[in-house]
């Protein structure tokens, strides 16, 4: 009888520190929410990973997708909004499960555009070193391989200034009429 009642003692304990967790968790939840309206993203992203440890809740997941979205992270984005679907499976209707999948899938492409912005963007970095330093050849490559990897009509007009440096003028105004259409 003694261990029952120790046993039920326990059990109270135990209730008590996850509903005081839970408190503790829902406040910066709603912390992290006010901070996301305010477009405090990175203050945000912290207090609902907080929040998360300390009572790790699916609806928490969300926040962190939110935050990661206003952070341009959308791979961590991703990541979140995923397992939010899954640690809340049982418990979030069809119609925003069907949201939030969608909405993974644009996130999944955002994520695929940027990286391709980055490494288009250090070609076209390297091609202006290169100009700079003479090496128009070499610039053009880079100026190519830059378009070739994510097309963007301002790149033609590198590529044109390279070429009128190396008085290839036929193929300079093609490209600065690439440029203007």
């Amino acid at each position: 009888r003694a261990q029952e009642v120790q046993a039920a003692i326990q059990r109270i304990r135990e209730i008590e520190t996850e509903l005081e967790a839970k408190e503790r968790s829902s406040t910066l939840y709603q912390k992290g929410m006010n901070l996301n309206e305010r477009q405090l993203y990175e203050d945000s992203m912290s207090v609902f990973e907080q929040a998360y440890k300390v009572y790790p809740d699916y609806k928490i997941l969300r926040g962190i997708g939110s935050a990661a979205i206003g952070l341009k992270k959308y791979s961590l984005a991703v990541s979140a909004y995923e397992r939010y679907l899954r640690e809340g499976e049982s418990k979030i209707s069809s119609a925003t499960a069907i949201r939030i999948e969608k909405l993974i899938e644009t996130l999944k492409r955002k994520e695929e555009l940027s990286l391709k912005r980055e490494e288009s963007l250090e070609h076209f970095k390297t091609g202006m070193n290169l100009r700079t330093q003479g090496a128009y050849q070499e610039a053009i490559d880079e100026y190519q391989q830059a378009y070739d990897i994510l097309p963007s009509y301002k790149i033609h007009f590198s590529i044109a200034k390279a070429n009128a440096s190396l008085k290839n003028y036929d193929e300079a105004g093609q490209s600065y009429e690439r440029f203007l259409e």
